[in-house]
């Protein structure tokens, strides 16, 4: 926003959160970077490892980043039509424009990728089915394959269609109430069943029946997520309501008190279930930071539109989804220094592949991205086929 005098953030209808979205993508690739650099090292002897505990805890945060962000966009219109006892959106709309965002390039990498992979037919039809249904997140062996960074968009998919359904029994609740306390309350009852059913998840699996860390679809699966999508629909219920602070120390000090989170988390980390409870200070950490930004009533700062930036967070998904296919062919082709443990080749490494993969991602957001939101066209705002010929339907044409 550059207007002279900002808007409160109940009126807003654009915040600077694509370049948030930017920079958390770039820090994803830092670590996977770092990851295919220094793995395989002779002896398997991490020499950094603050750095290494630096960059999976940035990485970490940053998926946790997108997971609040992304619960705090698609609620945000629910929740505003809700305290107005407007009907919301239709379910069928919220998943048609998510799936025409999404759905063409994550089948295309998942296609590409599989195909390339399995060079006989006919292949492993176990992980490309899960893949294309998104489900590899509730298995162990097929989690991380054809495309690692996958496994968060199949966990967002699942909720996309829990809140698409859900946003209908709250629509049709706020309607039924007249006043403002008690759509609030219908709004909130969501979000706050999301937080508590993902902790007593974390503290079931943790403290119960001591799940092993390595059990990956315990820790990455959308249940084990719930705070973080609960805790980013809360902030859309607070910025429709129209909270906001009005004090300049407030940015400042949120982002003081995330850093100091963030440290923490960096200092706890390890290889044991402890470090799965560490995502709730990334998530908290996340929280604080886009808080400053859409509860905050003061002009947005200056290098969040920064057009370099905002163009990197439009590309932000091709960015995060195609990087390390990419990786692996540069590694492949030898476009990337060998690994021999030196951090300067490990900064090379991670700028080569930034590179290529925001290369990449323009390239397919022209031609796959905007196709896809060119077939979104085809259908009305009630997620029913478009009728192109009206004329003709009256005529008996």
């Amino acid at each position: 926003m550059s207007s002279a005098v900002p808007l409160a953030p109940a009126s807003r209808r654009w915040f600077p959160l694509e370049s948030v979205r930017g920079v958390a993508a770039l820090s994803v690739v830092a670590f996977h970077a770092y990851q295919n650099q220094m793995v395989d090292i002779v002896g398997g002897h991490d020499r950094l490892p603050l750095l290494t505990k630096l960059l999976a805890t940035t990485s970490d945060l940053a998926v946790d980043l997108f997971f609040v962000l992304s619960a705090f966009v698609l609620f945000l219109p629910v929740a505003r039509a809700g305290l107005a006892g407007e009907p919301p959106r239709s379910a069928m709309d919220m998943l048609l424009r998510r799936c025409a965002r999404l759905i063409p390039l994550y089948y295309t990498v998942v296609f590409l990728v599989w195909g390339i992979s399995n060079t006989r037919l006919p292949g492993n039809w176990h992980d490309l089915v899960l893949h294309l249904t998104f489900t590899q997140v509730h298995s162990e062996t097929y989690i991380y394959w054809t495309d690692g960074p996958a496994w968060s968009l199949a966990v967002e998919f699942h909720f996309y269609v829990l809140m698409a359904l859900a946003a209908i029994f709250i629509g049709r609740r706020c309607r039924r109430v007249t006043t403002r306390r008690a759509r609030l309350v219908a709004l909130a009852i969501f979000p706050v069943a999301l937080m508590v059913l993902g902790t007593a998840w974390m503290a079931y699996h943790s403290v119960v029946v001591h799940t092993s860390y390595t059990d990956w679809p315990v820790w990455f699966g959308p249940i084990a997520k719930g705070m973080a999508f609960g805790s980013g629909m809360m902030l859309a219920v607070l910025t429709a309501a129209g909270v906001e602070f009005r004090s300049a120390w407030v940015r400042p000090t949120a982002c003081a008190v995330a850093v100091a989170l963030i440290a923490c988390s960096v200092v706890r980390r390890s290889d044991d279930v402890a470090t799965e409870w560490l995502h709730y200070l990334d998530i908290a950490a996340s929280l604080l930071v886009v808080g400053s930004l859409v509860l905050a009533r003061r002009t947005d700062p200056r290098w969040l539109l920064w057009q370099p930036l905002v163009f990197l967070g439009s590309i932000s998904y091709g960015v995060y989804l195609l990087h390390e296919p990419l990786m692996r062919i540069l590694r492949a082709n030898g476009a990337v220094p060998a690994r021999d443990g030196q951090l300067i080749d490990v900064w090379i490494t991670a700028t080569t592949v930034a590179m290529v993969s925001m290369a990449a991602a323009w390239v397919s957001s022209i031609i796959i991205e905007r196709n896809g939101l060119r077939l979104l066209a085809q259908f009305d705002g009630r997620g029913g086929f478009r009728e192109y010929y009206p004329h003709l339907v009256a005529t008996g044409f």
